[in-house]
């Protein structure tokens, strides 16, 4: 993968559930996990400015990667990406349930405000099993 995004350059190179791939070590890893993050830190530190090549990780976990990953220079920035608000929800809401009519009694407003806390991917399952029930 890394040879390529060199040979391609300029490339970005992202990895989703970056955790998944690059775990803590613990006794729990086999020698297989353990040589993927060697391998992968040999790969980064072997990206020079002049390859082209970015690096972008994604994960919801990541107290439980490891450590040797995270350390300056690797990963130049983090961004954490907190959940919506009420009308953050809202607005995802009446985009995900689209024509979808609520029963009386319900409205936006109520829906989002017991759904606080719910990351979008949750929302937008209810919205979908919610239009499926009724359609």
């Amino acid at each position: 993968m890394f040879s390529r995004a060199k040979a391609h350059s300029p490339s970005l190179i992202f990895i989703d559930e970056l955790d998944a791939l690059l775990p803590q070590a613990n006794a729990s890893l086999g020698q297989h996990d353990v040589q993927v993050v060697d391998q992968f830190l040999i790969e980064i530190s072997n990206l020079q400015a002049e390859n082209n090549v970015f690096l972008m990780g994604a994960t919801n976990r990541p107290e439980s990667i490891d450590p040797r990953v995270l350390r300056g220079g690797r990963f130049s920035e983090k961004i954490k990406i907190g959940l919506a608000g009420r009308n953050g929800r809202e607005k995802l809401l009446l985009k995900y349930l689209g024509p979808v009519r609520l029963e009386s009694g319900l409205d936006l407003e109520l829906i989002s405000g017991l759904m606080d806390g719910l990351a979008p991917a949750i929302l937008k399952l209810s919205a979908t099993l919610r239009s499926d029930w009724h359609s």
